[in-house]
């Protein structure tokens, strides 16, 4: 027989089975293919019972970010048990400028809507021994802004076993004289606020956590310029969500 048509039969028989797999879509593909092809629908579970976001952040066990500072108790200088809520309240309170009842009546009718109070603080929590603790203090106490007033608009809230550990932290800290100093002697701040580290410096406006910014970045004088912006808009407080 001749080689030549023997060839060309041999091509014709190849091509047969060839033709079939890419013309007919239920004919079964080799093993390679199948491994790397999406798996059939019956196979994947229905639309409806995919978790939404939340749900299954919430499966994970990730809770959202807090809104509210929670009320967790803790020491002041003096040795008295309060509350974070509470020290907060009478921050903001001590920072508001009283104005005598004569000049309310004047700025009243210069001005139709008062100002609103300086609710804008900050919340610095921080443990007894962290050198980026000291190193942030320092940059935030080298703050060219008025506004900073020797630490006044800022609790700082120190992780530690004892009162002496606060007044360590606080005799290193000359320039946070007018700050209000606390003491986590219990450690439920720790465990209320979950810090991602230390230091962690929250911006609050009142009792609302607006947000927080980890204060252990290589970029601390960037930290105080966002500390200064905060308590420089103390007039304009944000509206809770």
């Amino acid at each position: 027989m001749n080689p030549i048509p023997r060839l060309i039969l041999t091509l014709a028989c190849a091509a047969v089975p060839l033709a079939a797999q890419t013309t007919t879509p239920d004919a079964p593909h080799p093993a390679h293919l199948r491994a790397v092809m999406r798996p059939p629908a019956t196979t994947l579970p229905p639309r409806a019972a995919l978790l939404s976001t939340a749900e299954s952040a919430a499966t994970r066990g990730i809770k959202p970010p807090l809104q509210t500072l929670p009320d967790f108790p803790v020491t002041d200088r003096d040795g008295h048990t309060t509350s974070a809520q509470t020290v907060g309240t009478h921050l903001i309170a001590a920072r508001t400028p009283a104005t005598p009842i004569a000049a309310q009546a004047t700025t009243l009718a210069l001005q139709p809507t008062a100002p609103a109070p300086p609710t804008h603080w900050l919340l610095l929590y921080r443990t007894q021994t962290c050198l980026p603790c000291d190193r942030l203090m320092n940059t935030l106490a080298a703050s060219t802004s008025s506004d900073f007033q020797r630490g006044t608009p800022y609790i700082v809230l120190v992780a530690t076993h004892t009162r002496t550990g606060l007044e360590t932290v606080r005799a290193a800290n000359p320039t946070f004289n007018s700050a209000t100093w606390l003491a986590d002697t219990t450690h439920q701040a720790l465990t209320t606020l979950k810090p991602r580290g230390t230091p962690m410096l929250y911006a609050m406006d009142g009792n609302r956590i607006a947000f927080s910014i980890p204060g252990n970045l290589d970029n601390p004088t960037l930290v105080t310029t966002i500390a200064d912006s905060w308590i420089k808009n103390t007039a304009k407080p944000l509206t809770t969500p």
